[in-house]
């Protein structure tokens, strides 16, 4: 069944996206992030939309491998001086750049997920979640970031 699927679109060829995992201020150039490109390409010049200010940023410089580039692809581990409205301490690990601006977050996303425990013999067991468990925060990992939600019963 897995031959009857269509073939994907290579990363190259889709949105460009790199999730940060670093950003830091190089005397005379400003502002670097880097990252590893999981999609798409960019060059120098491109408008980006960088998620932890939810604003646009322009390419100023590009390294690649550690080499001066006019434009890197996906799965280049990549350094990116970027001009904006953005101060590093504005950014966190887990921020994203990507090509265009993304849809407006939602107040409410239905999630299903398991959850497990550790117990006394130091194995691991699934364990449902009670009724009494409804107002505790839960962390999600997505990704490279963190977000926290909180669980409610649902009818």
């Amino acid at each position: 069944h897995l031959l009857q699927l269509p073939e994907r679109a290579h990363p190259e060829h889709q949105r460009f996206r790199l999730a940060l995992d670093r950003a830091f201020t190089v005397k005379g150039a400003g502002l670097v992030v880097t990252g590893t490109a999981l999609s798409g390409d960019v060059r120098i010049g491109d408008t980006l939309w960088l998620t932890g200010v939810n604003k646009p940023m322009r390419v100023r410089g590009l390294h690649a491998q550690n080499q001066p580039v006019e434009r890197a692809h996906a799965g280049q581990r990549i350094a990116l001086n970027i001009a904006g409205d953005a101060e590093k301490e504005a950014l966190s690990r887990g921020d994203w750049l990507l090509s265009q601006q993304p849809p407006e977050p939602t107040r409410l996303r239905r999630i299903s997920y398991a959850v497990f425990c550790l117990k006394k013999k130091k194995s691991m067991y699934p364990s449902r979640l009670s009724s009494s468990d409804a107002a505790d925060k839960y962390r999600v990992n997505h990704t490279a970031s963190f977000p926290t939600g909180n669980k409610s019963k649902t009818d």
